[in-house]
């Protein structure tokens, strides 16, 4: 699988640096004169390569990934993708093997085809340079036999032990652009048009542990993805947790039950949201959150179809409240996704996904999907521990006799009081004074 965080070839293993990697070996690979011969960096200590590594990932401005021999997964190196300029679509590429007893074993040129394949097909970057001092022919002969042409030379750029040495610049462009070098195809290699992610997590404050209260006798996070599941539209389905100890369980239940589980960071769920589509790569992302485990599927699909109906970048039922809160969903095209990914940068838009789109409804396409009737006033989500004991009746009431019903059958259940009938106003759009009921939860 090639994602943001990992991608394997045939010797090795690419996965994102950790500080858990800044150990005194890879320490050593900075103080080695064989190995900082042609490097800038040298006698780095902990605290300055954990802090560059984590800049890099905070303001994605270069990703840093760890080398790996495949079969002993002994951590023999680096590559950096970066600095990117997102704007034009370029990055450089930069390589190191620090262990040297790995030289000359090919390791070096698998792993820049490695990256070069996160570059292109997942960060859908147009341009790959290297900069190579002309004496170091092992990196020139690498980088040649990866794919990379030699683009320009500066004569006299370096000097190193008393000689001086020219400037090589190497580049390859991605080879799924198109025929004017604009714009990159879009991704067709995954053959995945919708993914949905479920957004989950243990460390909830108002009712913590409430993904994995029971429902008819299983968790509620693994009753709501049966529910998910009946999508007609939705291709595939994960979970997307925190790394953070807390959340262990998530992964272990979900590797219980064969749901793929994607975690990233706990605070930024904009980055770890991203991160769990980016190994998919699909035309359409559905964000749900599983605090709404009525989460409906009829709904879900009419979402989807709108959304592509309407061509837009962004669609939901939540700006514009129709349905009940606890029915939310959220469909949305890669593409804007990651740029969103990319931009956003205030607390906001990176806690909660998605509001980076309706805070710049002039860049996106923006649709909102409606209910003939307005039922915002009924709260089937779970947030609070009474919450939580109206689903669960639901769900003692319904789930036995039909465990696919569906939310006009809660409603039915449940009664549908007068005072949350009528018909929505008239219009579709996305009001900026309703960005507050749209807060991501999970």
């Amino acid at each position: 699988m090639l994602s943001l965080d990992r991608a394997e070839s045939e010797l090795i293993v690419l996965r994102a640096l950790t500080p858990a990697d800044i150990t005194e070996r890879y320490l050593e690979w900075f103080r080695n004169p064989l190995v900082t011969l042609f490097l800038e960096a040298r006698n780095l200590t902990r605290a300055e390569s954990v802090d560059y590594m984590e800049y890099g990932r905070r303001t994605r401005n270069y990703f840093v990934y760890a080398i790996c021999d495949r079969q002993a997964m002994l951590h023999i190196g680096n590559i950096k993708i970066g600095p990117i300029a997102w704007r034009h679509g370029v990055s450089d590429l930069v390589t190191l093997i620090g262990d040297t007893r790995y030289w000359g074993g090919g390791y070096a040129e698998d792993a820049i085809r490695t990256a070069s394949r996160i570059a292109f097909e997942v960060l859908r970057l147009r341009k790959l340079s290297g900069s190579i001092h002309s004496n170091n022919f092992g990196s020139l002969r690498v980088y040649t036999r990866s794919g990379f042409q030699i683009e320009a030379r500066l004569a006299d750029q370096y000097l190193i032990e008393g000689g001086l040495g020219d400037r090589i610049f190497v580049s390859q462009f991605n080879p799924r652009l198109s025929s004017t070098r604009l714009s990159v195809e879009p991704d067709r290699t995954t053959n995945l048009r919708v993914l949905a992610i479920v957004q989950a997590r243990m460390s909830s404050t108002r009712l913590p542990g409430k993904v994995l209260k029971p429902l008819s006798g299983q968790p509620a996070l693994i009753r709501m993805l049966e529910r998910v599941r009946r999508s007609r539209h939705v291709d595939k389905v994960v979970v997307a947790t925190s790394t953070h100890a807390s959340d262990d369980c998530l992964a272990a239940l979900c590797q219980e039950h064969g749901i793929f589980c994607s975690r990233g960071d706990l605070e930024d769920v904009l980055d770890r949201f991203y991160r769990a589509a980016s190994g998919w790569r699909p035309e359409y992302v559905v964000r749900l959150t599983a605090d709404c485990p009525l989460s409906d599927p009829e709904i879900i699909d009419r979402c989807i179809e709108e959304c592509i109906a309407s061509k837009a970048d962004y669609a939901g039922n939540a700006v514009e409240r129709t349905y009940p809160d606890g029915l939310d969903v959220e469909v949305m095209r890669y593409s804007s996704l990651q740029q969103a990914w990319i931009e956003a940068d205030s607390p906001l838009d990176r806690e909660h996904v998605t509001p980076f789109f309706y805070r710049n409804p002039q860049r996106f396409r923006l649709h909102d999907v409606r209910n003939t009737e307005d039922y915002s006033l009924l709260r089937w989500t779970v947030d609070e521990e009474a919450d939580y004991k109206l689903v669960a009746r639901v769900f003692d009431k319904l789930y036995p006799e039909n465990p696919a019903f569906g939310w006009k059958d809660v409603l039915e259940y449940l009664g549908d009081p007068s005072a949350a009938g009528g018909n929505p106003a008239p219009g579709n759009t996305l009001k900026q004074e309703s960005v507050a009921a749209v807060q991501g939860r999970e």
